[in-house]
């Protein structure tokens, strides 16, 4: 079962990156992914935000 979803979610990110034209999965599909589960979703923004912003500051040195 569990395998199964994973194999679903694997799937899904596949086609959302294929969708916008891309060959690699990126936040952006995990995102979309996510988007159904608001929670989920948020963890994954602030997650996301954070690297960012980090890796901005870094750039920035």
């Amino acid at each position: 079962m569990t395998n199964r979803e994973l194999e679903n979610v694997a799937l899904d990110l596949e086609s959302f990156s294929r969708h916008a034209g891309r060959s690699t999965i990126t936040t952006d599909d995990v995102l979309l992914l996510a988007r159904r589960n608001g929670d989920l979703h948020n963890i994954i923004k602030d997650f996301v935000d954070k690297e960012k912003a980090a890796k901005a500051k870094g750039k920035s040195k």
